[in-house]
């Protein structure tokens, strides 16, 4: 979702739009859904070699759609002013394939789970303009060899993951991973009691949604 639709006066107005974006063509492009009607209103392409498997809008009306499997990468666009849109996409220094999830904390940092590298990353756009957006600067956090599937950051400063091999969701304090840096964070598990857990997702109340793809199961955990 984004902020709404942008006004003569520079004000975001109106129920928020819905984004969602193709992942089977190249190149691929991202649709925006009236936030009333759900009507199609219009679509962004991106740049090519670019697999979209989840994408987020930021607290600037950024949108940052994130490659999966053979796309590890991101990229993003303006959704003020799609002619703004990213001529490259940029990927995590570590080489990794398997991006997952997507989320935007309340720093606007992207967070995104690496199923297959035992973690997740974190990205600090560099603000300065737009062209500078690509130029910011990766962290990871490591989950003690558990890939990370869904995420979600909460209105606690929290970010919670699902960690699809062990069913476990996991808790991990940004601040303990140094910008730049690669580290074990600060974190806590809770089971879900399943096994092949895939989404996140945190309601309204804080409460924590976990979902179980095998079993057709989902669990709420209140902490």
């Amino acid at each position: 979702l984004d902020a709404g639709d942008l006004s003569p006066d520079g004000v975001y107005v109106g129920p928020g739009n819905g984004w969602a974006c193709t992942n089977n063509l190249d190149p691929n492009h991202c649709i925006k859904l009236d936030g009333t009607n759900g009507v199609i209103e219009e679509e962004v392409e991106l740049p090519s070699g670019v697999l979209p498997y989840g994408c987020a809008v930021d607290g600037h009306g950024i949108l940052w759609a994130n490659g999966g499997y053979t796309s590890a990468n991101l990229a993003w666009f303006d959704t003020a002013d799609p002619t703004l849109v990213s001529t490259t996409s940029i990927a995590p220094p570590s080489g990794t394939t398997n991006l997952y999830g997507i989320t935007v904390d309340e720093d606007d940092n992207l967070w995104l789970g690496d199923y297959s590298g035992h973690g997740m990353w974190r990205y600090e756009p560099d603000r300065t303009d737009f062209t500078t957006l690509g130029n910011g600067v990766w962290s990871f956090g490591h989950t003690n060899n558990q890939g990370i599937c869904g995420i979600a950051a909460d209105d606690r400063g929290f970010i919670w993951g699902a960690e699809m091999n062990a069913s476990y969701v996991v808790r991990v304090d940004p601040t303990s991973i140094p910008s730049g840096g690669e580290v074990t964070p600060t974190l806590e598990r809770w089971g879900a009691y399943g096994s092949d857990l895939r989404g996140v997702g945190v309601d309204f109340n804080g409460n924590v949604w976990a979902i179980i793809r095998n079993e057709n199961k989902v669990h709420r955990l209140d902490v």
